[in-house]
């Protein structure tokens, strides 16, 4: 069935609504929109990718003797756990 008033949903959203009204809306829009990203979650972010470069990194491997790669690996998942633990 073809509606006779060709408004969008978007539109009727704002159908009725004073000026106040209107610019309120408007500015909880745009907050929404331009909310930051907390640098923590960015920085854990690009962490999680740097170790996951180096640790599948053939030349870090191939140069360690087999107890220094276990260690190094220990390491890295304890860093790796507390580093993903502060974040929760």
């Amino acid at each position: 069935m073809k509606s006779f008033f060709n408004l969008q949903r978007d539109e009727a959203d704002w159908y009725g609504l004073s000026v106040n009204e209107a610019k309120a809306k408007y500015d909880a829009i745009a907050r929404a929109k331009n909310k930051p990203v907390p640098l923590k979650h960015k920085l854990r972010q690009d962490l999680l990718l740097q170790i996951e470069e180096e640790k599948n990194s053939p030349d870090v491997i191939e140069e360690a003797t087999e107890p220094e790669k276990r260690y190094a690996m220990y390491k890295l998942n304890i860093c790796v756990r507390l580093f993903t633990a502060s974040f929760y």
